[in-house]
């Protein structure tokens, strides 16, 4: 299907015959992932692709059963399945749709032995889709720092933040959100994290964060140790503003009792990268 890919207006005029290759496995998931490319591009094309939401997700229920018949060697060897549901799920939070059994089915996966993004991406789709999901769920997987970055910015999508737990939307809370963001990405998902001290430079706050990680997640020649970072400028967390991640740095030091220097140097090049 690549010269589809290629010109998406050539998609978009053949997209009719392209959706009766959906009882294809081969050619499923590529479909589904053209129709969010199309979607998502500047064609006059969302009418289509939402007319046609029961066609494209006509096979979910199916590819997840099997998908949960096969072992862990067989998913290893074989992604067709995987990748098929991973495809299904990045429809679901791009197109809105009234498709009922889609329902049932992204709620199977968020209460099924299914692995924790796959789960998440099966939260954020009911979210967008504003399907009914229990707050006891929300709350749960909210807890966890690696998911809930997504599932407040799903809530922002849909002018719904207020119905997420108020810690959630507090400063400290959010900074400790984005820092734990900023080190995965860049070093690895610290195992504690928490805010110190507040500095305030230019009329701005910023967050001291205390970080460090386990033992059993270093590598043999490192040491346990508390590092230190850097959050902000802080920023109110706000259904009617733009809503990203705080800025944070660290340089992986080691905390100690010139923090203060420390936190300084850093909340200068801080601003000095915001500039």
């Amino acid at each position: 299907l690549q010269p589809f890919k290629d010109s998406l207006n050539y998609g978009l005029e053949n997209y009719d015959k392209l959706l009766k290759l959906m009882p294809h496995i081969k050619y499923r998931g590529d479909i589904i992932d053209l129709s969010i490319s199309i979607y998502n591009s500047d064609l006059e094309s969302k009418t289509t692709i939402k007319d046609n939401n029961d066609t494209v997700l006509e096979y979910f229920k199916v590819d997840l059963e099997n998908y949960s018949k096969q072992t862990e060697a067989e998913r290893e060897k074989d992604f067709t399945y995987n990748n098929l549901i991973y495809s299904y799920l990045k429809y679901l939070n791009t197109v809105k749709s009234k498709n009922e059994s889609s329902k049932t089915v992204t709620l199977s996966i968020i209460n099924g032995d299914f692995n924790k993004w796959m789960k998440l991406q099966a939260i954020t789709a009911n979210i967008i889709n504003n399907n009914p999901i229990s707050k006891n769920i929300i709350d749960t997987y909210s807890e966890d720092l690696y998911l809930r970055f997504e599932i407040m910015e799903a809530y922002h999508k849909q002018k719904r933040l207020s119905e997420l737990n108020k810690n959630f939307l507090k400063p400290k809370e959010f900074a400790k959100l984005s820092f734990y963001n900023y080190a995965g990405e860049d070093y690895g998902y610290p195992d504690t994290l928490k805010v110190t001290k507040t500095i305030t430079k230019n009329e701005e706050d910023f967050y001291v964060i205390k970080f460090s990680y386990n033992s059993e997640n270093l590598e043999d020649s490192e040491v346990e140790t508390n590092y230190i970072g850097i959050v902000g400028p802080i920023k109110k967390i706000d259904q009617n503003i733009d809503f990203k991640i705080f800025n944070a740095l660290s340089y992986w030091e080691a905390y100690n009792d010139d923090w203060e220097q420390q936190a300084e140097k850093i909340i200068s090049d801080l601003l000095d990268f915001k500039d």
